[in-house]
């Protein structure tokens, strides 16, 4: 007779990494805030850190890669593609905590150019279509303040 004994499933390496990875993006808001020049002094030192340290980072950024680009990279390529996400990411987390407390005006005055206001204002006197605007076409908080000074229906 064989016995056989399960246990629960250990934990990932990583799993501890939640409660450092929230400590870690609220300080880097509070600083972004706060004291902008340090973030971004820390920007290449943080970018490689985390992809140094975390495999999940990186084999979830490479993944994406495999998807998007039609070709294999080189072990080169896949690091510098990689680094240019992650860096991606952390100006995105860096620019949400500089417009923590600002006002719709100031974040309007951030704005340096706006791309298709004219159309949009042709098909919105036609109430046709929909504007869909989320933090991978930029700054989320900048299209929302710039989107609200002439569409009063935002949801």
């Amino acid at each position: 007779m064989t016995t056989i004994k399960l246990s629960p499933p250990k934990p990932p390496v990583d799993a501890a990494q939640g409660p450092l990875a929230r400590r870690w993006l609220q300080a880097l808001f509070a600083t972004s805030h706060r004291a902008p020049w340090i973030p971004l002094l820390l920007r290449p030192l943080a970018t490689t850190v985390a992809l140094r340290c975390s495999p999940q980072v990186r084999n979830a950024v490479e993944s994406n890669a495999r998807r998007l680009i039609a070709r294999p990279l080189s072990p080169n390529e896949s690091w510098h593609f990689c680094n240019r996400v992650v860096g991606r990411f952390y100006d995105f987390v860096c620019d949400v905590g500089r417009c923590q407390g600002q006002t719709p005006q100031q974040l309007r005055a951030r704005i340096d150019s706006v791309e298709g206001h004219d159309e949009y204002l042709a098909a919105r006197s036609n109430q046709k279509g929909a504007i869909i605007v989320t933090a991978h076409m930029g700054s989320f908080e900048l299209g929302l303040a710039a989107l609200t000074e002439i569409e009063p229906n935002v949801h």
